[in-house]
């Protein structure tokens, strides 16, 4: 289910980071995305969402996807998982996240999601465009930004 490579490298980095000498417990395959495999995986430290791809397939998207959302993090206007590290690991890279359990929709959840979407899309910068090279899947998003003004 997780390749071994991955697998060995997050043990080794749940015993070094977390103190945890049993390493992941249990996995499961989640759904969804089109692009990566995605997994949830258990360990006595945690739950942690890992999304990988060969490291060749998609050159610097992890280290691309890690910048946007320490981006949309900082906005601090809707909850973003939390990066725990990106790496890679033999013929893979890989993303590590908080993950985030689904919870009970609240009658007010689109409300509430509406309005921090669009305090989200008022953070403004000094220039449009990212600082760095992105992804827009499958395909490779080059960034040149532009003074504002």
């Amino acid at each position: 289910m997780i390749p071994e490579s991955i697998r060995d490298h997050f043990n080794k980095w749940l015993s070094e980071n977390k103190g945890d000498a049993n390493g992941i417990t249990s996995a499961k395959l989640l759904s969804g995305g089109c692009i990566n495999d995605c997994l949830v995986v258990y360990a006595s430290s945690g739950s942690y969402f890992i999304k990988y791809d060969l490291t060749d397939k998609y050159p610097g998207m992890f280290e691309a996807e890690e910048k946007g959302l320490e981006l949309l993090r900082n906005a601090d206007c809707i909850q973003i998982p939390e990066v725990i590290y990106q790496g890679k690991s033999g013929i893979y890279s890989f993303l590590v996240l908080e993950y985030i359990e689904a919870g009970q929709q609240k009658a007010n959840f689109w409300d509430n999601f509406g309005k921090n979407l669009a305090r989200l899309h008022s953070v403004s910068n000094s220039s449009f465009g990212l600082d760095h090279d992105n992804y827009w899947f499958p395909s490779p998003e080059k960034q040149n930004p532009c003074i504002v003004g």
